[in-house]
C-alpha cells in the first residue's frame, strides 16, 4: 500500500503561515524586499499610534485613515453631532498636500533605500513639529495645527510606501489587507503577512489610545517620533548592506 508523503492540509496551512511570519519579521538575505517589510510593520504600527492619537484626543477625526475620514466628513456635514467639517477637511487636504510633496521628494532617491529614508526623515520633521505644538501651544489653534502636520505625515508615508510596493504592507489601508486575508483563509492558505498588518494597527492602536486617555498627547507624539526615527536611521544603515533592497527592481522603479 503506498503511503501519501503529504502534510494534512491544516499542517500545510500552520507551515506557510508561520514561514511568512518569519521572513516578514526576520526576511532572507535575498528577499527582493531586502528589510524593507520589519521597517514597514513599524510604521504599520505608528498609524495606529496617530490614529488613536487623533481620533481620541484631536475632536474624532482620523490623521491616517483617509476612508474613515471621508465618513466622518460626510457624517458632519449632515449634521451629526461632536463631529466637525473643519477638521475633517483640514486633515484631508494636508493628507495630500504631504503625499504631494512625497510624491516630488521620491524623484530625489537613487533607490528604494533611499526613497524610504527621504520619506521618513520628512514624516519625522512633521511628527517633531506637532510634538513641539503639543507641548507649548493650546486651545482650537494647537488641536488644528495638530491635525494638519500628523496628516501631512501621514501623507508622505502613504505616498512612499505606495512607491515602495511590498505586498500586503500598505502601512494605513488595511480593508484591503482583511479582503485578501479573508480570501486566502477561504482557500485554506494565508502567508502571515496580512495578519501581521493587521495584528501592529490593533497594537498600536491600543498603545495611542491609552497614551492618549491616560498620560496626554504629547506622549503618544514622542513614541511616533522615535518610531519615524528608527526607520530612517534603518533606511540609511540596512540599504548599504542588503543589494537586493538598493535595486529598484520593476515595482519599487521610479516614475
Amino acid at each position: 500500500m503506498s503511503q501519501d508523503h503529504n502534510p494534512p492540509p491544516a499542517k500545510g496551512w500552520l507551515n506557510r503561515f508561520a514561514v511568512g511570519v518569519g521572513r516578514t519579521v526576520v526576511p532572507e538575505r535575498g528577499d527582493k524586499d531586502g528589510p524593507l517589510p520589519p521597517i514597514l510593520l513599524l510604521l504599520t504600527f505608528m498609524t495606529g499610534v496617530l490614529d488613536g492619537v487623533s481620533y481620541l484626543g484631536l475632536g474624532t477625526v482620523f490623521v491616517a485613515v483617509m476612508t474613515g475620514n471621508v465618513v466622518l466628513l460626510g457624517f458632519a456635514i449632515a449634521g451629526a453631532p461632536d463631529l466637525s467639517v473643519a477638521s475633517s477637511a483640514l486633515a484631508l487636504i494636508s493628507f495630500l498636500l504631504g503625499a504631494t510633496a512625497a510624491g516630488r521628494l521620491a524623484r530625489q532617491a537613487a533607490h528604494r533605500g533611499q526613497l524610504l529614508a527621504i520619506g521618513s526623515a520628512t514624516e519625522a520633521a512633521l511628527i517633531a513639529a506637532a510634538l513641539a505644538v503639543s507641548v507649548s501651544a493650546s486651545g482650537a489653534l494647537r488641536q488644528y495645527v495638530l491635525i494638519a502636520l500628523l496628516a501631512a505625515a501621514m501623507g508622505t508615508q502613504n505616498a512612499i510606501v505606495g512607491k515602495l510596493s511590498v505586498a500586503e504592507l500598505k502601512t494605513t489601508v488595511l480593508t484591503l489587507t482583511l479582503t485578501g486575508l479573508a480570501s486566502e483563509l477561504a482557500s485554506g492558505r494565508t502567508t502571515g503577512r496580512r495578519v501581521l498588518a493587521i495584528l501592529t494597527t490593533i497594537l498600536g492602536a491600543i498603545l495611542g489610545g491609552w497614551l492618549t486617555l491616560r498620560a496626554g498627547i504629547s506622549y503618544a507624539i514622542a513614541v511616533c517620533l522615535l518610531l519615524s526615527a528608527v526607520s530612517a536611521l534603518s533606511a540609511v544603515l540596512l540599504s548599504r548592506s542588503h543589494p537586493s533592497w538598493v535595486e529598484w527592481g520593476g515595482v519599487g522603479k521610479r516614475g
